[in-house]
């Protein structure tokens, strides 16, 4: 399979039904080979936990898998088709127009226009300063949401990201896709 992932042609000479179907029927096999890791993975221990402080005095972070990074930081390598399953730390008082986003699964242009769409910090700002969350973490979370196999993710970055996390002393994370 190739290591970019890249439009199917619909159209142009020979092209017919038969050949159609064909090519659907590939693609399916490329998607099933690639999320195999996927089902194999299950979580026995739940993800949640109740809120300990109300929100008007939580500290929240973002973690947003639209592959957003920061100028000066490595791009998400959107080339390979197992993912990239490494994070970016992004600091709470950043510019958003230093805001990148690298990802094979979805048009980044919005994304680059007004980045608010997938990482809506400024309005988590609006609500720290009307005083519904008690404030905005020092850092937040920058991932590429392609991870067919999400087993480093699992194993690798989400330990990593909840310590980073915890040790910032976050209540609440939030997550918005990309």
């Amino acid at each position: 399979m190739s290591a970019v992932i890249t439009r199917m042609r619909l159209d142009g000479p020979g092209l017919d039904a038969a050949d159609l179907a064909g090519r659907y029927r590939d693609w399916l096999v490329r998607i099933e080979q690639m999320h195999q890791g996927a089902r194999a993975w299950t979580n026995p221990e739940p993800a949640f936990t109740r809120l300990q402080v109300p929100m008007s005095q939580a500290r929240v972070a973002l973690l947003t898998s639209a592959g957003a990074y920061l100028e000066g930081q490595d791009a998400f390598d959107v080339a390979d088709p197992h993912g990239d399953p490494s994070f970016r730390l992004l600091p709470g008082d950043v510019d958003l127009g230093r805001l990148r986003f690298a990802h094979s699964h979805y048009d980044t242009a919005r994304a680059e226009q007004d980045p608010n769409v997938v990482l809506p910090l400024d309005r988590l700002r609006e609500l720290a300063a009307d005083g519904a969350v008690g404030s905005v973490a020092a850092a937040h979370v920058g991932m590429m949401g392609f991870n067919p196999d999400p087993a480093r993710l699992v194993e690798e970055s989400a330990p990593r990201i909840a310590d980073l996390l915890r040790e910032e002393g976050v209540d609440v994370a939030l997550l918005t896709p990309g």
